[in-house]
This record gives C-alpha cells, sequence and structure tokens, in this order.
C-alpha cells in the first residue's frame, strides 16, 4: 500500500450491513455482551494513509476498546462499508458489571495499518446518523479524519524480561522531522497505559539510516503481563502509536 499524500476513500454505503471483521490481528476489544451497537465507517479520510486489506478499525471509551474490525473487500474487490459491533456496559440484577462502552461517552476512532504496524488515532469524525456517542441504535460515520504522515518507519519493536527489567527495543527507519519517543506501559489491554519517560527519548537518527532505541523499566514484577506501545511524537507535535508488544515476567515477548 502507498502511503502518501491525503487519501480520500469513499465506500459506497450499502443497506445490508456486511461485518468485515474476520480475525483481529491487533485492536483487542472487549468480550462481547447482549447489548451491541452497529457502528458503520462509510469513509476516511487520513493523511498518509490508504486504507489496504487487513487493516483494523477500532471504536475507544476512553481506553477501553468496545469494538473493532478487520479490513476485507467484496467479491467484486472493492472495500465494502466497515460495520462495527460496540459493545455497551451492562449491570446485570446481581450487581454484577459486564465490560463495555458506557452509554452516553464520546466514541473515539483509531485505525491501525497492518503493513507499517502503526496506529493512528482519528481527530475528527462526521456523522450520517448518530451524534458521536455511544448507545445509539445505528450510527453512520460519514469521514474520519486522521494523520499517519510522521516521517518515519518503525520497523520493529520488542520487549524482553531480563533479570527482573523489561528491555524495550524498537528499530526506526528514515527518521526525518521526528522529536522523540515515549513509552507507554499497561497491564490490561483495555488500558492506553502510563507513560514511562517523562521527557522524550530524544531522535538520533538522520535520512535514509537505521538506527535503534532502547528503553529499560526497572519496576515490573516477576509473574505479572505488560503491554507495552511506543509514541512517535514529530516535530510539529502529531503523535501516532505503534509496536504494541506484550511480555510476561520470565517470559517471552509476544505481540498483543
Amino acid at each position: 500500500m502507498a502511503k502518501s499524500g491525503v487519501v480520500s476513500l469513499m465506500l459506497s454505503f450499502s443497506a445490508v450491513m456486511v461485518n468485515a471483521q474476520g480475525e483481529l490481528q491487533h485492536f483487542q476489544p472487549v468480550e462481547k455482551t447482549g447489548i451491541q451497537r452497529a457502528i458503520v465507517i462509510d469513509a476516511f479520510a487520513i493523511a498518509g494513509y490508504d486504507v489496504g486489506e487487513g487493516d483494523e478499525v477500532a471504536v475507544y471509551d476512553g481506553g477501553l476498546c468496545a469494538g473493532a474490525v478487520r479490513v476485507a473487500r467484496s467479491d467484486s474487490g472493492a472495500f465494502v462499508p466497515l460495520t462495527i459491533s460496540s459493545i455497551l456496559r451492562v449491570v446485570l440484577p446481581s450487581g454484577q458489571t459486564l465490560p463495555g462502552a458506557t452509554v452516553g461517552n464520546a466514541i473515539r476512532y483509531r485505525v491501525w495499518d497492518c503493513d507499517a504496524d502503526g496506529e493512528c488515532e482519528v481527530f475528527a469524525a462526521g456523522y450520517a446518523s448518530g451524534d458521536g456517542t455511544f448507545g445509539q441504535n445505528y450510527t453512520v460515520v460519514d469521514s474520519l479524519t486522521g494523520d499517519f504522515s510522521l516521517p518515519v518507519q518503525i520497523s520493529s519493536v520488542s520487549a524482553e524480561f531480563v533479570d527482573g527489567k523489561v528491555i524495550i527495543r524498537w528499530t526506526a527507519e528514515r527518521e526525518g522531522a521526528v522529536s522523540g519517543y515515549a513509552v507507554y506501559r499497561s497491564a490490561s489491554r483495555d488500558s492506553d497505559g502510563t507513560r514511562l519517560n517523562d521527557g522524550l527519548i530524544a531522535a538520533s537518527g538522520r535520512g535514509s539510516g537505521r538506527t535503534v532505541y532502547e528503553y529499560v523499566d526497572a519496576d515490573v514484577a516477576a509473574e505479572q503481563w505488560f503491554r507495552y506501545v511506543v509514541e512517535v511524537v514529530g516535530r510539529d507535535g502529531g503523535r501516532f502509536r505503534v509496536g504494541a508488544v506484550g511480555v510476561e515476567g520470565m517470559g517471552e515477548s509476544k505481540n498483543r
């Protein structure tokens, strides 16, 4: 997939909703409950991004992933409208709470590019139906606007538990106007995580070269699973996250 310029992909809306979810590789929504609401993504307009098969789009309530879909093609080869089943929070008569989005909270969108293993948070959405909050009977999104155009490619991210510490490494290719990097850690797939480094890890690469970065997290416990994400920060203030990777004390790193 080419990743240049501003792309506006208009996906013709079909009265028949097609669920293109398939098997997700990146986003991890909460378990499904009996209450779900359809969110149809009918168009993208994201700088530096061409939608492609295998990419994923997710809806978030804060740090909780309330639903996601995998991009697929119709039999004719065209991209179909993407239908996400958003999962709503439920309180049972017993008092038990089943996780999900809270009705009335704002919907946030994230897009994952499977080729670049990069994640973009959409900063604007337009609606043909619905008001942009969870719980509407039917929501149709006619535009998503974001930015994938930071001038760097992260070719790998890994995490390794060594001697009571976790070593996070990532490889940057073709660094341009990048200020630096931040590392986030969470103990749950449903959280945005906590930023670990106070100041940015300064970008030191130049041009077309390859630069390997490393961050050591010493505040970890053995036998506990953690998820790490690297955030790229551009000189213009733009941000996107890449390479979610999980690691367990005394274990091997695993993409989550």
